[in-house]
């Protein structure tokens, strides 16, 4: 039976891997086996949990990380939430993020040890229960490697999937990990070069703002990976710019099938191998402009809410998802498919398109442009046309911004 804990026996040398701690002025270090032992005691402190049915409300910090390693194969089942979420019902007990225990429901001690159930709530909040072992066969952790470990920076909570298996990856693997607060991502970039990450995983938005608003070429990124459905090639193209010698990859993960896939060619979208007819696996499939997940195996299909477009190499792009729709005058018009066109302007560094109202057409579209090379009144004012001369050239008119709000 696999266990954090397990992970961390592992590592018995005197170079162990470590989870730094980094705030302002403030830097302090766990070896693996420190953690191991704190997690031994934390077991102690909250015998009353054993077997039980747990919620944690997690930030990403090195408490929460000693916290999942004791509570791995102590409780029978663990649910990982984020801040300020509501603790589901039927839990015996909640860990709040400053680690009070609140006991919800009365509770006798199990037996152990138990294979805990990992519980994260999917796209459309229900709860979605996987074992460590199937996590851990997510290509992201698999990939990982003893003998060349990577030093991560860690830009996602740990309640995300996305944001756990670079957590799981890094116990699993050796790999230190690096826990920051930092109060701007410029401070943020500041900690990783001092603590010299090698590895980055973060959502589209958050690689975007980083890149305009802190002085990244200082890392020296060995795997840049951009989490998330939507990916555009205007931010891929800059993050390989800067970390010419990194692999950049596209990390497509999706909570409710407990997969994350990873896209190692470089380019948006989804390659045909994922669509790929098998037998007992896990594969994609379009189903009438929509993203399906298929197990093969039990016939069962997931159906998202992400809006693809098939090209004639097979590719599918992720343009967008239902929801997020806006109708202008009746016609749809996706705000991602604005963002991506807009995010080819040199200059723009992130964008942020949403609908507004309007008494005519029901709803119009406005984005907010992060362009800090644009500050003046006049160099917006420019922009703003080149940025209208574009959208002229790429985007129907029921799609094009009827307002522009510019930051940075």
């Amino acid at each position: 039976m696999s266990t954090l804990l397990s992970y961390l026996s592992q590592f018995t040398d005197i170079a162990q891997p470590r989870v730094h701690s980094y705030a302002t002025h403030v830097h302090s270090t766990l070896t693996f086996k420190a953690v191991a032992k704190q997690a031994q005691a934390l077991r102690q402190q909250y015998s009353e949990i054993a077997g039980a049915r747990v919620a944690v409300t997690l930030t990403a910090n090195s408490d929460a990380l000693t916290l999942l390693v004791a509570l791995d194969g102590y409780v029978g089942e663990l649910i990982l939430l984020p801040v300020d979420h509501p603790v589901p019902v039927g839990c015996h007990f909640h860990l709040t993020e400053r680690g009070h225990l609140r006991t919800l429901s009365d509770f006798t001690a199990d037996n152990l040890p138990v294979v805990t159930q990992w519980g994260l709530l999917d796209e459309r909040h229900e709860l979605i229960t996987y074992t460590l072992d199937e996590l851990a066969t997510n290509e992201l952790v698999m990939t990982g490697s003893h003998e060349h470990p990577l030093r991560w920076g860690v830009m996602q909570e740990p309640a995300e999937l996305a944001g756990l298996l670079v957590w799981l990856r890094a116990l699993k693997n050796g790999e230190d990990i690096v826990l920051a607060q930092a109060d701007s991502l410029k401070s943020l970039a500041d900690m990783f070069s001092h603590a010299q990450v090698s590895a980055i995983a973060a959502p589209t938005r958050l690689w975007r703002n980083l890149l305009a608003g802190a002085d990244v070429s200082r890392l020296e990124l060995e795997l840049a990976i951009v989490n998330g459905g939507l990916v555009d090639e205007p931010t891929l193209q800059r993050i390989r710019n800067i970390f010419s010698d990194a692999l950049v990859a596209h990390s497509f993960s999706h909570t409710g099938a407990g997969m994350s896939w990873l896209v190692t060619d470089g380019k948006p979208g989804l390659p045909p191998v994922l669509f790929a007819e098998a037998d007992n696996q896990v594969v994609l499939a379009v189903n009438q402009g929509r993203l399906d997940i298929a197990f093969t195996g039990s016939g069962a299909t997931i159906h998202t809410d992400y809006l693809v477009e098939q090209g004639d190499d097979g590719r599918v792009m992720l343009v967008g998802h239902q929801q997020s729709i806006v109708s202008v005058g009746g016609r749809e018009v996706n705000p991602e498919q604005v963002e991506v066109a807009l995010m080819a302007v040199p200059g723009v560094m992130d964008v942020q398109a949403s609908s507004m109202p309007d008494p005519v057409l029901g709803e119009l579209i406005r984005v907010d442009v992060l362009a800090p090379g644009h500050r003046s009144v006049a160099e917006r004012k420019v922009f703003k046309q080149a940025l209208q001369d574009h959208c002229r050239e790429v985007l129907e008119p029921w799609q094009r911004p009827a307002r522009y709000y510019f930051h940075g």
